[in-house]
């Protein structure tokens, strides 16, 4: 596990048993995964350059977003149709 990944293992176990998705295999993996996405750091300067928003309103975002991202993706694996 690289410094990245081992820095964020346990706030992401924390928001996982937090929204209640700890039961999904491999949730904890998809969850990083969801991470990068959200917070790459080119994306970042371009909401602070182009949005002219705060770090602070920065950050309070993309953690909003982050959260919502990571239940509504666990939702789609409880109701999605099994595989044929």
């Amino acid at each position: 596990m690289g410094g990245q990944a081992e820095a964020l293992a346990r706030p992401i176990r924390e928001l996982v048993a937090i929204i209640g998705v700890g039961e999904l295999d491999g949730v904890e993996d998809e969850a990083a995964f969801l991470w990068n996405v959200l917070f790459d750091p080119r994306e970042i300067f371009d909401l602070r350059d182009t949005l002219a928003l705060s770090p602070a309103q920065i950050t309070h975002r993309l953690v909003s977003a982050f959260r919502g991202a990571l239940l509504g993706w666990a939702t789609a694996r409880l109701t999605e149709p099994a595989p044929r």
